[in-house]
Parts: structure tokens; C-alpha cells; sequence
């Protein structure tokens, strides 16, 4: 039976592993979100050049 230090540690690291999870997972969606925007400012710019 793992002693409570021991159980926190492992709780710990889950909980970093999940973080770290979202954080690429933000980082991707971040990523994706401004290739979208870059997209639509050049379609603009094709439609309605300036």
C-alpha cells in the first residue's frame, strides 16, 4: 500500500501531465485560429483589394 507522500507525488505529476496537455492543446488551437484568420484577411484582400 503506497504510503500518502508517495500518492500525492503520483497526483502531482497527473496533474502536470494534464496541464501540460491543455497547454499544447491551447497552443494548437491557438495555432490553428490565426492560420484561419490569415485565410480570411488574404480572401478579403482578393475580394476587395485596396
Amino acid at each position: 500500500m503506497p504510503n500518502h507522500q508517495s500518492q500525492a507525488k503520483v497526483d502531482r505529476q497527473s496533474q502536470l501531465h494534464i496541464l501540460a496537455e491543455h497547454l499544447l492543446s491551447d497552443g494548437v488551437a491557438n495555432e490553428v485560429y490565426s492560420a484561419a484568420i490569415r485565410c480570411r484577411q488574404q480572401a478579403a484582400h482578393l475580394i476587395n483589394p485596396l
